[in-house]
């Protein structure tokens, strides 16, 4: 008789209802400003300004382009391939989960895979990180599979979806390095130089260094052109551990602020000690999953140690980081399943873990705005307002005047009919705003400080007609 498992019929249930929140939210959430640049890229499309900045994430400026094409502009038509990408990493994320033979173990791996904050963020975002992840996780699966069955399909599929992880997101090229070293290495290297004589090494070498020469031309034309790689940190603790921490809590801190430290701390101790076992200890964990994210996470983080030390690269910070999301999550739970299997009682303590990741997740819950973005979260609100009141011409801070420009103003759905002009609210000695424009200006949209310094000279009164909660944005009226 067929019978029913209640705990993989709840599991399933939790992740839907994940699925469903991160869709609510890409219909609610206002369009922010990296997302509109890349939607300016592929509506008035120019080759060198696609190529020459790292915010043309290639398979989501693709994804858009055919949105566009088929006239959907608004904000949950244009993030359709970040929802796909996330319904299809949730769907691993279940795989993986269910696996787990407890239910307070697989309770704390739902709540560190599917109800981060941060990370449910990009999610929805049309950017390219959701996409890196799952190809990231697609990859790792197909590699596990192959070391199982031994299928040049799987091989085929595994060396693909790394190198779409790179393409995805060019830092995920780490990923990709890192992958292909323990690939080639477990599937050839090792067993000295018979590899010469097959095939299929010729095939997937040409495959891994396909996608490696195409990411590293991008970056080499990316540097010469603009130089738009500085996102990061010269702090490897603070880049990975502290803004981890930082952005799973949703507290906005900085990667520097002392508060940070000690969770920190704590979370890089216990990445150390699940690595250890990992690695060293394979006879008595019997584990693949775990033995093999161990391997490529020590690579991946060796590979940026390098490229520090060397060309003198930045060290990922909050979203640049997220390609070591999917690793560090899987270490974790692999130790605490190696453990709990020699002391039960542990379940317990990681059954409270799971309790507060879940009441974090809880009291993050929102429809407004994201961690990075929060600038733009009320955006579209002001531009409808100052249109009901007839405005002909705005004056904006930059916060909102981005994505007024790139993406309300050039999309086939709204077009504003008021002319949008961008203020210099942030220096003073800067000469390429005229100093005349409030002049022209029927309405303003500020967001704090609400710094006019620059044209104080301007004998001009305002009239505030609504300041908006979260952002604290004021929208005036110029008399």
């Amino acid at each position: 008789m067929f019978k029913i498992n209640k705990s993989g019929i709840i599991l399933l249930s939790s992740v839907t209802l994940v699925f469903l929140f991160v869709c609510a939210r890409a219909v609610n959430l206002d369009f922010t400003h990296d997302e509109a640049y890349s939607f300016l890229n592929i509506k008035q499309f120019w080759y060198a300004q696609f190529l020459c900045n790292a915010n043309s994430h290639w398979l989501n400026s693709g994804a858009m382009k055919i949105a566009s094409l088929f006239g959907l502009e608004s904000a949950w038509g244009l993030r359709w391939f970040s929802l796909a990408c996330a319904g299809g990493l949730l769907t691993l994320a279940y795989g993986f989960i269910r696996k787990l033979e407890d239910y307070r173990l697989q309770f704390l791996a739902f709540t560190v895979l599917c109800l981060n904050p941060f990370v449910l963020d990009y999610f929805v975002l049309a950017r390219g990180y959701v996409s890196g992840m799952f190809f990231e996780c697609l990859a790792f699966y197909f590699f596990l599979k192959h070391k199982k069955e031994g299928s040049n399909k799987n091989a085929f599929i595994a060396l693909t979806s790394a190198g779409l992880a790179a393409v995805a997101n060019f830092n995920f090229f780490y990923f990709l390095s890192a992958f292909s070293l323990v690939f080639f290495y477990e599937n050839y290297f090792q067993k000295g130089f018979a590899f010469l004589k097959n095939k299929n090494f010729y095939w997937h070498l040409f495959i891994v260094m396909g996608f490696a020469l195409l990411v590293l031309r991008a970056l080499l034309f990316i540097k010469r052109c603009s130089n738009d790689l500085l996102l990061g940190t010269t702090n490897l603790f603070e880049g990975v551990f502290a803004s981890a921490i930082d952005s799973l809590f949703y507290l906005n801190l900085g990667e520097k602020n002392s508060l940070l430290i000690i969770p920190a701390v704590l979370m890089l101790v216990w990445l150390i000690l699940s690595v250890g076992i990992g690695l060293f200890s394979g006879k008595k964990h019997q584990n693949q999953i775990y033995f093999y994210a161990s391997l490529i996470l020590v690579l991946f983080l060796g590979l940026q140690i390098i490229n520090h030390v060397l060309a003198g690269v930045m060290y990922p910070y909050y979203r640049s980081a997220l390609s070591l999301f999917p690793l560090i999550c899987i270490n974790l739970i692999c130790f605490c399943n190696y453990v709990s299997q020699r002391n039960k009682p542990l379940n317990y303590i990681f059954l409270l873990t799971g309790i507060l990741f879940a009441s974090n997740f809880i009291k993050n819950i929102q429809f407004t705005h994201t961690f990075d973005f929060y600038h733009q979260s009320e955006s579209k609100q002001c531009f409808d307002l100052v249109k009901k009141l007839g405005a002909k011409n705005v004056g904006m801070c930059h916060e909102h005047f981005g994505v007024f420009i790139n993406y309300y103003q050039p999309s086939d759905d709204y077009k504003y009919p008021f002319k949008g002009s961008q203020l210099n609210t942030y220096d003073e000695s800067k000469e390429w705003v005229e100093k005349d424009l409030l002049d022209d200006m029927d309405y303003l949209i500020l967001y704090p400080p609400y710094n006019l310094s620059y044209y104080k000279k301007r004998a001009i009164k305002f009239t505030a007609i609504k300041m908006y909660p979260i952002t604290k944005t004021v929208v005036l009226k110029v008399n």
